[in-house]
């Protein structure tokens, strides 16, 4: 790796100030203190080497000093920073040539941290526990808003705690960096103004709603294997409980590490190689449902063990749009002469199971993804799912 030249730190400036104009012009930026912080914080000390996707597949390592180096860093793109937890991938992927991973740490996409900042209603002097150091220019952002000494963040991984330290030292940013479990939150600098995940949780740990003051703020990814891009805003109340709704933007983390999440391409891989060719049955349910805005959300909140993935077979005529689950069972819907067909197989019936739940959302009155919210309080292991209000609870998660 080397040093920035001082013609790129001049380029790094000019395209700082061009991401925080494009991003304020497109609304992901609606106040003058968050496109000064976007402007201001430099991102290529957090990203000094990252991946990209390759066009022949897998991931190519980038570093400073290739072509459009900077220009990436300085696009609103995630950069996936570490892969598999093995922080030797990026150097043999450099040696030998692009080769396949699982992202395990990354910079998040700039449009996504600015919505998430914007929505936590940050004011100077806060106290803000971040969960997923990462790189640390989310923590960078959050104390060049807030100021030194008012951010504590901590991540699960020693050398991504480490490499974000050095870099928030070079750039200039004090706070508090620690190794620690974020389902656990960080009793030691408690109790915080706002806690923000920058990492996935199947479940709202309750350890954060006791760090977080009343009336302070949980902003998170509420994971699921049938991804909706679930962004949960809950409001600490006085009972210890917590409650919010889910924010209109899609938004989507990698899970928390150690997390077991399915390896959807092997099951797709174990789907198309099955003997069982699949029941054939008509449905009303079509495809282009389970990827609208709203739709997947309330799905994803009602089913357990389904994930999607996209995949065009060589005699089909688009892309297919399939339901896996972990015990085998797998579906998709295709067209026929006399409409719409799911196609199934396995334990589950995995087609009608969402078709159920979109009669469900249709029963609803079709909310939005910001009129379903969740509560969850400390005596609790499930969330109360609920839709336009807290007094009117639809069920448990």
């Amino acid at each position: 790796m080397t040093a920035p030249s001082a013609q790129d730190t001049q380029l790094a400036a000019d395209l700082r100030h061009s991401l925080a104009a494009s991003l304020a012009d497109e609304g992901a930026i609606t106040s003058p203190d968050l496109r000064e912080a976007f402007a201001t914080v430099p991102r290529h000390l957090f990203t000094p080497r990252f991946f990209l996707d390759a066009d022949e597949g897998g991931f190519q390592a980038v570093d400073s000093g290739d072509p459009e180096w900077l220009a990436w860093i300085y696009s609103d793109r995630t950069l996936v920073t570490q892969l598999d937890a093995d922080d030797s991938a990026w150097h043999r992927i450099r040696e030998a040539g692009p080769t396949s991973g699982r992202p395990s740490s990354s910079s998040t996409q700039p449009r996504l941290m600015a919505w998430m900042l914007h929505a936590l209603g940050l004011r100077p002097g806060m106290r803000v526990l971040e969960v997923g150091t990462g790189t640390g220019y989310n923590a960078a952002l959050l104390t060049h808003l807030l100021g030194q000494d008012r951010v504590v963040t901590i991540d699960v991984d020693e050398a991504v705690t480490n490499r974000a330290r050095r870099a928030l030292t070079a750039a200039g940013y004090r706070l508090r960096i620690e190794v620690a479990d974020g389902t656990q939150g960080f009793p030691p600098a408690a109790p915080y103004d706002r806690v923000i995940a920058t990492c996935s949780f199947p479940q709202v740990p309750a350890a954060w709603a006791e760090q977080t003051k009343l009336g302070g703020k949980i902003l998170a990814h509420l994971y699921t294997e049938f991804d909706a891009g679930g962004l949960i805003l809950l409001t600490v109340n006085n009972d210890g409980s917590a409650s919010g709704r889910f924010l209109p933007e899609y938004g989507s983390f990698m899970p928390l590490r150690g997390y077991p999440a399915p390896d959807t391409l092997a099951l797709l891989q174990r789907a198309v190689r099955a003997d069982d060719d699949g029941e054939r049955t008509p449905t009303t349910l079509a495809a282009t449902e389970l990827t609208g805005n709203d739709f997947p959300l309330f799905a994803a909140l009602r089913t357990s063990g389904v994930a999607m993935h996209w995949f065009q077979p060589h005699d089909a005529p688009g892309m297919l749009t399939w339901l896996l689950a972990r015990d085998g069972s797998w579906a998709y819907q295709t067209l026929a002469d006399n409409g719409l067909l799911a196609v199934q197989a396995g334990p589950r019936r995995l087609w009608d199971e969402l078709d159920q739940h979109h009669h469900a959302w249709r029963a609803a009155g079709k909310p939005t993804r910001d009129q379903l919210g969740i509560t969850i309080t400390p005596d609790a292991d499930n969330h109360q799912i609920w839709i336009d209000h807290p007094n009117n609870p639809a069920w448990t998660r």
